[in-house]
């Protein structure tokens, strides 16, 4: 666990840089595509180190799989707009999936989160509402609130991965 939970901590990092980068080169580059396509390829993965240290649920692990899928349609979105051209993305079938899937995963981690406090409700509750926000802005082509909630979101991961990164092997007897 303690791996995965390091994988989504580092995949969150990048998502910021990634926002970073895009900001500073004016919107959506090539470099911030790249940097985006590593951050969700380490969130797919990681993604399952954001449970906790308590076991996962049912309902936890089918959020978590929506996410997980959901961050490597994402990733595969980036490395398809980097090889085609950073406008190419819209209204193709890898689009609609990405945002479909990734919009159902974030929303459902933050339900789950907030229903279940599997972490404190704060966060699952902070991890919904800039999700919902955060899907607004990217709708309405508002750049810097999607930069800033997407920060927001990535910081969320970080601390719901906090709690893996402390799970240590129990003393030899």
């Amino acid at each position: 666990m303690k791996s995965t939970s390091m994988i989504a901590a580092l995949g969150a990092s990048l998502w910021i840089v990634s926002e970073i980068v895009e900001r500073a080169s004016g919107g959506i580059s090539g470099p911030s595509l790249i940097v985006t396509a590593a951050a969700f390829a380490a969130l797919a993965v990681g993604a399952w180190g954001i449970d906790g240290a308590a076991p996962p649920t049912r309902g936890w692990r089918v959020a978590v799989a929506f996410l997980s899928v959901g961050f490597a349609l994402m990733a595969a979105l980036s490395v398809a707009m980097w090889s085609v051209g950073a406008g190419a993305h819209e209204e193709t079938p890898l689009f609609f999936a990405a945002v479909g899937v990734f919009t159902i995963g974030v929303l459902a981690v933050g339900g789950v989160a907030t229903w279940t406090a599997r972490h404190p409700r704060w966060v699952g509750a902070a991890f919904l509402a800039v999700s919902l926000v955060s899907l607004g802005a990217n709708a309405a082509e508002v750049g810097l609130l999607a930069s800033v909630t997407n920060v927001a979101m990535s910081a969320l991961l970080i601390a719901m991965a906090r709690p893996g990164l402390r799970v240590t092997a129990p003393a030899a007897a």
